[in-house]
């Protein structure tokens, strides 16, 4: 990952789209983990970042917060 995705891609980076890392992680197919370091800059994987970048934007209902 070069240092412009790094200051881009992060664990607030993915809150702020309405995503945690567990649900992203189920959406991309990898581990919750893989999803963390990835962000934190711990391990590179262009096709992950490839697949955070086109989430969609999320909207939490008042349920989804309670239940989550």
């Amino acid at each position: 990952m070069d240092t412009n995705q790094e200051q881009i891609l992060s664990v607030q980076w993915l809150k702020d789209k309405g995503w945690t890392c567990a649900a992203a992680a189920r959406r991309c197919g990898v581990s919750t983990v893989h999803v963390f370091l990835v962000l934190s800059g711990k391990r590179e994987s262009r096709k992950l970042v490839s697949k955070l970048q086109a989430l969609p934007l999320r909207v939490w209902t008042p349920r989804e917060k309670l239940t989550r």
